[in-house]
């Protein structure tokens, strides 16, 4: 039997195509057409889907949840591409309560294949959300999940958060315990003492 690995691209393409009512909905909160649409064909497009959040800032796809007693929810869905443009991830943002998560659980950072429109030097903005990351056309990255993030952070000479708060939560996410936990055996303990 071979395994068929998971193409994000084609997976993204499966939903829907953004409704007029979707679109109206993004330019009611400050969103022009660049942060839906794109720039110069330079972003793939939102898309509509129905998916189910699991832990670890994950989702499934509600078409690959069969007989399953879940709660599905309607999202956005964005492709997710690495620093040299190939997609290798699929994000979900539910707009009713703000909710990000990964497909394969790949990508740290979305936005990462165009995180600002800078020369080298220029910090790395870093949105507290989807929303205010379509509000200036996808010029920086949202975080989606910590822990796959923290490397792409640390690489950057400066980060521009949007306020004090969310500057607070960025370092935070720099600072904490995101390495592996120490233990010693019990016996080296003892002797010590």
């Amino acid at each position: 039997m071979k395994l068929v690995r998971p193409n994000p691209a084609s997976e993204h393409a499966r939903g829907e195509v953004l409704r007029p009512q979707d679109r109206a909905w993004l330019r009611q909160q400050g969103v022009g057409p660049a942060g839906y649409f794109g720039r110069l064909g330079t972003f793939g497009l939102p898309m509509r889907d129905v998916v189910v959040f699991r832990r670890g800032r994950r989702f499934d796809f509600a078409r690959h949840c069969r007989g399953e007693e879940i709660e599905r929810r309607k999202v956005l869905t964005f492709l997710a591409h690495d620093e040299l443009g190939a997609p290798i991830d699929v994000v979900a943002w539910d707009t009713a309560n703000d909710t990000v998560a990964c497909w394969l659980g790949l990508v740290g950072l979305l936005g990462l294949d165009f995180p600002c429109p800078g020369i080298a030097g220029d910090p790395l903005v870093v949105f507290p959300d989807p929303l205010a990351w379509l509000k200036a056309d996808r010029r920086g990255v949202v975080i989606v999940r910590p822990s796959l993030a923290r490397q792409h952070l640390l690489e950057a000479d400066a980060i521009r958060a949007a306020d004090i708060a969310h500057a607070g939560a960025v370092e935070s996410l720099l600072l904490r315990g995101l390495l592996p936990r120490i233990t010693v055996p019990a016996s080296s303990v003892r002797r010590a003492a």
